[in-house]
C-alpha cells in the first residue's frame, strides 16, 4: 500500500482502544482542497493539491472530515466489537506514518465518494492485520457460543430499519394521449381536455398499492383509500 502513495498525502492516526495498535485514515490532498474551494463559493473542482503543508482552512476542514468518519466507525464497531479511536498525530507522507513496520500486513477498507462538481475520490481506512486477529477470534467465539439461537435484538433492528425506509408514492390522476403533432403544435394558454376515472392508482415505484378516490380535505386535495393490494403487504 505505502509504496503506491504518492509523496503528499493526508494521513491521520488514531490510537485504537480497547486493543493495541493504530488505524490511520488516507485522504487525497486535492480532495480537500476542493472542498475548501468550494465552501468559500468556488466550483470545487480542478485544484490539485500544491504540496509542502495545509492551510489553517485546509486543516480545518480535514480535521472536521476526520472526526466525522471516526464518529460512524465507533457506531459501527460497536454493533460487533466497541472500539473507540484516539486521534494520534497527522502526517503527509506515508514514509513518516509509522503505523506499522514496513514488514507488517495492513487491512485497507477503501471508499469512493463524490462532492459536488469535485471528481470522486478514495478515502481508506488503514487497520494493521495483527491488531483485527484477536477481534476475529473474539467475534468468532461468541458466534460459536450463540449458534443456532435466535437473534430477536438483531431481527428488531432489522424491521426498525425497514420502517424509516423512504419510497416514492404518486397517483396518476388522468392520461391523456396526444399525437406528435399536437405536442408540437402546443403552446402558452392552449387547455388540454382530461377525463378522470372514478378511481385512481396509488402507486409504490411502478407498482399498483391501492385504489381510491379524489376528493378534498381541510381545503387540500386528497385521496381516499377503497381498496389495498393486499399481495403487496407481505
Amino acid at each position: 500500500w505505502q509504496r503506491n502513495q504518492t509523496d503528499y498525502m493526508s494521513l491521520s492516526l488514531f490510537r485504537v482502544r480497547p486493543v493495541k495498535g493504530m488505524m490511520m485514515i488516507a485522504i487525497d490532498p486535492a480532495f480537500i482542497t476542493n472542498m475548501v474551494d468550494a465552501f468559500y463559493g468556488g466550483t470545487g473542482s480542478g485544484h490539485a493539491a500544491k504540496g509542502g503543508e495545509f492551510t489553517p482552512s485546509e486543516q480545518r476542514l480535514q480535521k472536521r472530515l476526520v472526526t466525522a468518519i471516526t464518529d460512524v466507525l465507533t457506531r459501527s464497531w460497536g454493533e460487533t466489537y466497541p472500539l473507540q479511536f484516539e486521534f494520534a498525530t497527522h502526517e503527509t507522507n506515508a514514509d513518516f506514518a509509522n503505523m506499522v513496520r514496513p514488514d507488517e500486513a495492513v487491512v485497507a477498507q477503501s471508499f469512493t465518494i463524490k462532492a459536488g462538481m469535485s471528481r470522486s475520490t478514495r478515502i481508506e481506512i488503514l487497520y494493521p492485520l495483527a491488531m483485527l486477529q484477536p477481534i476475529e477470534d473474539a467475534i468468532a467465539s461468541r458466534s460459536q457460543a450463540g449458534a443456532g439461537g435466535d437473534d430477536r435484538d438483531w431481527k428488531n433492528k432489522l424491521l426498525g430499519a425497514l420502517d424509516n425506509i423512504a419510497l416514492p408514492v404518486r397517483s396518476v390522476l388522468a392520461r391523456p394521449e396526444m399525437t406528435v403533432a399536437q405536442l408540437l403544435a402546443l403552446k402558452p394558454g392552449d387547455v388540454i381536455p382530461i377525463t378522470l376515472s372514478q378511481t385512481v392508482p396509488l402507486l409504490v415505484g411502478n407498482r399498483r398499492f391501492a385504489e381510491g378516490t379524489i376528493g378534498e380535505q381541510e381545503g387540500r386535495a386528497a385521496m381516499m383509500i377503497e381498496n389495498l393490494n393486499k399481495g403487496l403487504l407481505k
